[in-house]
């Protein structure tokens, strides 16, 4: 049985930048010791500022914490690589440090699939209404982001996310580095990847709860950059089948691409208003995410 035991070997990899990871770590840690099997927790701060340093610092003292301050900020696909790189063990899992452990716990669900390659855990929001600075995140997030699972079994590669998924080392290393530039759709690109090469993301019902939201301008600047990702990808002949890439295909198709232009571009500061306002619609987000992509 001792035998067994040992076969289960995890590195929990958490980027973390201006966030306080303290309680997300500690509650890992308890949890690792409870199901006693080895394990590391590697969290590597990418530049944040004094502030969030101070207080994670005290993550270190923990047993089998490895926390790391880096001289200057790597960016999301780089600090993952290297936290993969210098990784004790075998199988990862990666958890963005804005996560929050649900009761049920993290790892023991992960356990369970531990001879799958990828496997993704989803995410889920509050329910508890934040602020008005805060409402166009948190309705996109518990709208389009926090889905079912038989929703996200049935579009395995939308509705991967890279806040929270097991994979085996090797093949994150091998596969994660594709080239995009900050923020938006690197995670749906790696899953297609791995797709084609005949590795399918398995989805089970292991969120994570997502505490820290953007507000409505910080979230609108990360939109912009995944468009212009995502127009970047589109221009190299890489396609990932999002309601985006679907809508641009049929307005170009109808010869109506500057026409649609042309009218978003005039709408875009009533759009703007409602996105910022109390009740945000997200067919506007979709309208707003069109309007810059077809300006990038």
């Amino acid at each position: 049985m001792r035998i067994l035991t040992l076969a289960f070997m995890f590195s929990v990899l958490i980027p973390c930048y201006n966030q306080d990871v303290t309680r997300l770590v500690n509650d890992l840690c308890q949890e690792g010791q409870n199901l006693n099997i080895p394990f590391e927790i590697r969290c590597y701060d990418d530049a944040s500022s004094e502030e969030y340093q101070k207080l994670n610092r005290s993550i270190s003292s923990l047993d089998k914490v490895v926390y790391a301050e880096l001289p200057s900020n790597l960016g999301r696909t780089a600090i993952r690589q290297k936290l993969a790189i210098e990784s004790k063990f075998d199988k990862l899992i990666f958890l963005d440090g804005d996560s929050g452990i649900t009761e049920r716990g993290l790892i023991k669900e992960y356990k369970q699939l531990y001879d799958q390659a990828f496997v993704s855990g989803g995410r889920i929001y509050s329910q508890q209404r934040p602020d008005q600075s805060f409402l166009l995140h948190w309705y996109y997030g518990n709208q389009r982001e926090s889905r079912p699972l038989a929703k996200r079994q049935a579009s395995s590669v939308a509705y991967f996310h890279s806040n929270n998924f097991m994979i085996d080392k090797q093949l994150f290393i091998s596969d994660f580095d594709q080239g995009v530039e900050g923020y938006g759709y690197e995670d749906l690109l790696f899953a297609k990847l791995l797709q084609q090469s005949g590795v399918e993301v398995k989805h089970i019902d292991n969120p994570v709860v997502h505490l820290q939201l953007d507000e409505a301008d910080a979230f609108l600047s990360k939109t912009r950059n995944a468009v212009k990702n995502l127009k970047k990808l589109n221009t190299q002949d890489i396609h990932l089948n999002t309601r985006l890439e679907a809508t641009v295909n049929r307005i170009t198709k109808l010869r109506l691409t500057s026409l649609v232009k042309w009218i978003l571009n005039m709408r875009e500061p009533a759009i703007l208003k409602n996105l910022h306002s109390s009740q945000p619609r997200m067919r506007l987000l979709d309208y707003y995410k069109l309007l810059h992509y077809l300006k990038a």
